[in-house]
């Protein structure tokens, strides 16, 4: 009996694959992170795990950026890798309100959700999302003065 067991926890451990990634879903160019139940939360009676999707839009001048969305409601994450500060723009993608962005800088912590994208950026785990614009491949980056940017992307 006891062979039988130890068989067959060896085979179900051959079959689980160890993740090289962070985000625990995909969807299209999304990436979904979990954020750990609040006290209050469970005390409301949530069961499930909040997650929280993302979008990498790329990299330059050594800098990358993720976007989150909540309705409206936009942030753009901006870091270098390793991720020690955090740059984050938030604007609300609505007309005549898209060009206020209010700009936070906040000190990257470990275990944080910004911190487990940022070491999926770093590990190349993460595909550019990309946008059509007049039928043609944009991609996208946020910057603090102009706002969204878009440019043809790459072939």
């Amino acid at each position: 009996m006891k062979k039988m067991v130890f068989a067959l926890l060896a085979a179900l451990s051959l079959t689980v694959a160890a993740q090289d990634h962070n985000y625990v879903m995909r969807d299209g160019m999304e990436y979904g992170y979990t954020m750990a139940l609040t006290d209050e939360q469970r005390q409301a009676g949530q069961i499930g795990e909040q997650i929280i999707a993302f979008m990498y839009l790329g990299s330059r001048e050594g800098k990358h950026q993720v976007l989150a969305r909540d309705g409206s409601v936009v942030t753009v994450m901006e870091c270098e890798v390793p991720c020690q500060f955090v740059k984050g723009m938030t604007f609300v993608d609505e007309d005549y309100l898209r060009d206020t962005i209010k700009v936070d800088r906040f000190q990257a912590q470990p275990g944080t959700i910004i911190g487990a994208v940022m070491d999926d950026v770093a590990n190349n785990q993460l595909a550019v999302a990309g946008t059509l614009r007049n039928g043609k491949k944009h991609t996208m980056w946020m910057d603090a003065r102009k706002g969204m940017v878009f440019y043809p992307a790459k072939k």
